[in-house]
């Protein structure tokens, strides 16, 4: 079954069975972050490592990575690190990083952020901040 199979592995080796280019069990059209969407979507906690995401856990604003956006590995590292942390599932961290960053939403850590409007810009790295 679907259920037998989305659990018999980590999340990580069920999302590049779903998107991997050579693997048996790709998806059409599913690439990564589509894959980790639809695997939290059937329940598995996780998060969708999209562009907001990957921005705001980049160097240059809130995260750790060593590149402008973080990879995707380090976005959805640097999630599972916050959620330990926090106690909160991942899907969760997912959802108040990603509104805080989206428009129509949060709107605050955009492409253009709005770093006067910014709560936590005193851990930020964005160069408006120094």
């Amino acid at each position: 079954s679907m259920d037998a199979f989305i659990t018999s592995e980590s999340a990580h080796k069920i999302v590049k069975k779903l998107s991997g280019y050579r693997s048996p069990y790709k998806i059409k059209m599913l690439g990564e972050a589509l894959a980790w969407e639809y695997i939290r979507n059937v329940g598995i906690d996780a998060c969708k490592p999209d562009t907001h995401l990957r921005r705001f856990l980049g160097r240059d604003r809130m995260g750790h990575s060593r590149d402008t956006v973080a990879t995707v590995e380090e976005t959805i590292s640097q999630v599972e690190a916050i959620a330990m942390e926090s106690g909160l599932p991942c899907s969760v961290i997912d959802n108040i990083i990603w509104s805080y960053c989206a428009d129509g939403y949060g709107q605050i850590c955009t492409s253009n952020p709005k770093c006067e409007k910014c709560v936590i810009r005193v851990a930020c790295h964005f160069p408006r901040n120094k």
